[in-house]
């Protein structure tokens, strides 16, 4: 299922609004996809098909005596009498029986590898969905946290005495990007999952406090670059917890191919692990506004 298809699920059964539709169709125009490296690739289909096929043909072609030499005139013209004589027809039919009953073995095992590898590969994109659902959060987490240094020096200009603020905002945005180093590698560790959310809610409460300084300055308040900030950042946080729910819902249908029979068995000699959840805040599906 494309991003564009989840959205308009979450869309039309109201996870989301229709503002928080739009804004993620935007974010998604508007930003390249960070590209991360899968060791895993698909396995080829076709060339399996046409091995199994190859196999089964020679394995037909040569219990049946199909590679000896062609039979001469004097065998041709007593056809007839040859299969006329219970002994001959006999070593004949040894023959065919040899090739069917090949055959006959051969054929489940071209199919159970047939379905192993389809199994496989349905896995595969199914884990390349969720890398690319994280990708678009983890754009988003970059996209606020780009957007602080100039919130910061556009307080300073106001508040310059507020240092204690400015130093927790720019702490917690420092604990926020470590936080994220190498996620894309850690998506099956529940815990560091946590520790990134904990990060990112600390950097927010802060920027929102941060934001809640401009009650006591009027002519930060109304700065221009104060105001277009505080509109990025609320785009940004609308932005960031649709790509959450997109990636939940990647993660449940990926997780759910890695449970069920029989792309359990295909999971397990794969490798492919279960995935975390990002655990939902209190009011996250909500539109957020910047506190003034």
């Amino acid at each position: 299922m494309s991003f564009e298809d989840r959205i308009t699920r979450m869309e039309t059964s109201g996870k989301i609004t229709v503002e928080q539709a739009e804004e993620m169709r935007a974010s998604i125009r508007a930003m390249d996809s960070p590209v991360f490296e899968n060791a895993r690739r698909p396995l080829p289909m076709g060339l399996i098909a046409g091995i199994g096929a190859a196999a089964i043909l020679a394995v037909f072609f040569f219990t049946t005596g199909g590679a000896g030499p062609a039979p001469d005139a004097d065998t041709i013209q007593n056809v007839s009498e040859i299969m006329n004589q219970t002994g001959k027809v006999g070593e004949m039919s040894k023959n065919v029986t040899t090739g069917m009953s090949m055959f006959i073995i051969l054929l489940p095992i071209v199919f159970s590898a047939l379905g192993f590898t389809y199994l496989y590969n349905d896995l595969v994109k199914k884990e390349e969905d969720v890398m690319a659902a994280w990708s678009q959060v983890e754009s988003n987490y970059q996209r606020r946290a780009d957007l602080i240094p100039s919130l910061i020096e556009t307080v300073k200009a106001y508040a310059d005495h507020e240092e204690a603020v400015l130093v927790e905002v720019t702490q917690s945005r420092a604990n926020a990007m470590n936080a994220m180093k190498n996620m894309d590698k850690k998506l099956e560790d529940k815990e560091a999952l946590a520790a990134l959310e904990n990060a990112q809610r600390t950097l927010r409460a802060n920027v929102t406090s941060l934001f809640g300084l401009a009650e006591n300055y009027p002519q930060l308040r109304s700065a221009d670059n104060f105001l277009t900030l505080q509109d990025q950042f609320e785009g940004t946080e609308n932005r960031i917890n649709v790509a959450r729910m997109a990636f939940n819902e990647t993660v449940r249908d990926y997780n759910s191919a890695t449970r069920k029979m029989p792309g359990s068995l295909a999971a397990s000699v794969g490798g492919f692990k279960r995935k975390a959840y990002f655990e939902a805040d209190d009011g996250s599906e909500k539109s957020v506004k910047p506190a003034f």
